[in-house]
């Protein structure tokens, strides 16, 4: 189940522009630079580049189960890491180190990261520094703590890494509070958090007190998943809304269908897909701030289009799609909304 915990938090807009590392990127990229944050001569002075161990920088995102979000310099698609520094000054990661355990694993050549800028590590277990910087060990992606060590081989950082489902990440919003930790349904590597859809952790299986069935009396339904998750459900069959409380208990009779999504869809920016992975029915939907026209497409790898939707004029509230794919061949697709000043988009895996 995608079901996800949001806390509320007022965003901080980034006013740097990124940069992008040769050859590498998000798929489609044609090339790129290592660092990202504030574009920087190369020659850098040594009065503006601190080369203390006490420098701030920050482990700030993590993604140990990378599906599509980010292809490195082979066109694969290993998991990866993002360092921020918190400095207003260029700081050198000469002797800096990277692990999963108590042990250096991995250290850094001298590279350094602009003042606020991004770097992204990727985990591949290549083992490889230069333009592209692969660790020498993988993070495990049902769980792991990353952690930072400095020059002086002290720890100087770390991130609790939750069992991440495909292509979501952990880090830090704001970009640098290491005191506040969650999930990005939309990865940002190489740029900032501040704008990212944030969750402080996937919510627990729900209860229900009567198994899924058919019933030929009235059943008393009770469903829990959580104080501080949402429920969606209807009554009708249809895909649920945003009308539900915490908890919920109904009296049902023989001629109602009680359907419910326990997913944080209410809270997402994003396109929100499930089940993903999909074998039957596929549901999709997000919420709309502005009036709108539009319709939604599936596109198969190769590029082809599989379902288009007529357009029509969706009003403020969540725009839903519903759609039985089981007669589509398995593999990846991508489902979009489309409309003259929105376009949302979210990777579809179909199996059978």
């Amino acid at each position: 189940m995608n079901c996800l915990n949001k806390k509320k938090e007022t965003a901080i807009p980034f006013a740097n522009s990124p940069l992008y590392p040769l050859g590498a990127g998000r798929k489609g990229a044609a090339s790129a630079l290592l660092f990202y944050g504030v574009p920087c001569i190369i020659l850098l002075f040594l009065f503006g580049i601190d080369f203390s161990s006490t420098a701030q920088i920050v482990i700030n995102e993590v993604c140990a189960n990378n599906g599509s979000i980010i292809q490195d310099e082979d066109n694969d698609e290993p998991d990866w890491l993002e360092l921020y520094n918190t400095d207003s000054v260029g700081v050198s990661l000469s002797g800096y180190a990277l692990s999963d355990s108590t042990s250096l694993k991995w250290f850094f050549s001298d590279v350094i990261i602009p003042s606020h800028g991004f770097l992204v590590v990727f985990a591949s277990a290549k083992d490889r520094k230069g333009n592209f910087l692969h660790t020498s060990f993988r993070i495990n992606k049902d769980g792991d703590i990353l952690k930072l060590f400095n020059a002086d081989g002290l720890l100087s950082d770390k991130l609790k890494i939750t069992a991440n489902q495909l292509d979501h990440s952990s880090g830090r919003k704001p970009d640098g509070n290491t005191l506040t930790e969650g999930i990005f349904m939309q990865p940002t590597p190489g740029t900032s958090n501040n704008s990212s859809g944030f969750y402080i952790g996937y919510c627990t299986n729900p209860i229900l007190s009567s198994a899924a069935g058919f019933y030929k009396s009235t059943v008393f339904l009770s469903v829990d998943c959580g104080t501080s998750s949402h429920i969606f459900y209807t009554l009708d069959g249809s895909m649920p809304t945003n009308a539900s409380s915490p908890s919920i208990t109904l009296n049902l009779d023989t001629n109602t269908t009680f359907t419910a999504c326990f997913n944080s869809l209410a809270n997402s920016s994003g396109l929100t897909v499930f089940p993903n992975p999909v074998s039957a029915m596929l549901n999709a939907g997000f919420i709309l701030n502005e009036e709108t026209e539009g319709n939604f497409i599936l596109v198969s790898a190769d590029g082809r289009k599989v379902i288009t939707t007529v357009k029509k004029q969706y009003t403020p509230g969540l725009v839903e799609f519903q759609t039985d794919i089981s007669g589509f061949n398995a593999g990846v697709y991508i489902i979009s909304f489309l409309s003259d000043n929105l376009t949302k988009s979210a990777r579809v895996v179909i199996i059978h």
